[in-house]
C-alpha cells in the first residue's frame, strides 16, 4: 500500500465504473470519494491499483457502496480506518512474534546452559601427603583464585563461600578425612545441609553432600569433613567440580 501527502482531485465517476485516470505514480492506493470538498455528505472508498496514469478501481470497500460522484465530487488519498485496524493489528502480530521469539531464545539458552558442563575448578596437589590444597596450612594451589563452593558460580576472592582449604592426608593433620573449609561464619553455614552443592567430584570421585559433617569454625571460614574416605586426590591437577 503506498500513500501520497496532500494529494486529491477533482472527479467524476459512475457508479460500476472500475478505470479511471489518475496523476498516481504506480503502485496500490486506498482513496476516498466524497461529493464535496469542503462540506461534504457522502463518502466511497475505494481501491486503486495504478499503472501509467491509469488507476483500476475496487469499489465500495470498508462498508461504503459503490455510487454515482457528479461533477463537484473529489477524489483524494487519505488513512481509512480499516488501514488503520489493520496497521495496528500486524503491529500487535508482530509484537506477539517478537515476545515468542524472545521466550524462544531465553529457553534456548536454558538449555544450553543446562548441556555446557559447569566451570571447573583445579586443584594442582603436592606429591606427598598432606595432598589438595589449603590455604589455612599453606601448600596447593587453587584455580581460578577465589574459586568458590557454588555450582557454577564465578570466583569471589575473600567472598562467602571461597574454598580456603579442600585437602586428605592419612594422619596429621586430617587422619583419613577429606576437609572442606569454606570462607563464612557458622551464621552463613550453620551445617553441611546450608552449603549450596549436592556432590562435590575430584577427579573420578564423587562425595555426598548428605555424608558431610561438620568439623569446626574459625579465622573466617567454617570447616566441614567427610570422614574415613580414601585419598580422593593425584600428584599434580585434579579437577573439582560442585554440583
Amino acid at each position: 500500500m503506498q500513500f501520497i501527502n496532500n494529494w486529491s482531485r477533482a472527479v467524476t465517476l459512475a457508479p460500476g465504473v472500475t478505470s479511471l485516470a489518475l496523476d498516481l505514480p504506480d503502485g496500490d492506493y486506498r482513496l476516498t470519494l466524497a461529493d464535496s470538498q469542503f462540506t461534504p455528505t457522502r463518502w466511497e472508498i475505494v481501491g486503486a491499483t495504478v499503472a501509467a496514469g491509469t488507476a483500476t478501481l475496487a469499489r465500495g470497500l470498508e462498508g461504503t457502496s459503490d455510487q454515482d460522484w457528479p461533477t463537484d465530487s473529489i477524489i483524494y488519498c487519505t488513512v481509512t480506518a480499516s488501514l488503520l485496524t489493520d496497521l495496528f493489528a500486524r503491529l500487535a502480530a508482530a509484537e506477539g512474534a517478537i515476545t515468542t521469539n524472545q521466550q524462544a531464545i531465553s529457553a534456548l539458552d536454558s538449555r544450553v546452559t543446562a548441556l555446557e558442563p559447569a566451570p571447573s575448578i583445579v586443584i594442582s596437589s603436592p606429591e606427598a601427603a598432606p595432598m589438595g590444597y589449603s590455604a589455612f596450612n599453606g601448600f596447593g594451589v587453587i584455580s581460578p583464585a577465589g574459586a568458590t563452593v557454588y555450582p557454577g558460580g564465578g570466583p569471589s576472592v575473600d567472598g562467602l563461600g571461597e574454598i580456603t582449604e579442600l585437602a586428605w592426608s592419612g594422619d596429621y593433620p586430617y587422619y583419613e578425612a577429606l576437609q572442606l573449609r569454606v570462607r563464612g561464619t557458622t551464621s552463613d553455614w550453620p551445617s553441611p545441609a546450608s552449603l549450596p552443592f549436592e556432590t562435590l567430584t575430584i577427579g573420578a570421585t564423587t562425595f555426598a553432600k548428605s555424608d558431610l559433617s561438620a568439623a569446626g569454625a574459625g579465622d573466617g571460614s567454617v570447616v566441614f569433613a567427610w570422614y574415613g574416605v580414601p585419598g580422593p586426590f593425584v600428584a599434580g591437577d585434579n579437577t573439582v567440580t560442585f554440583a
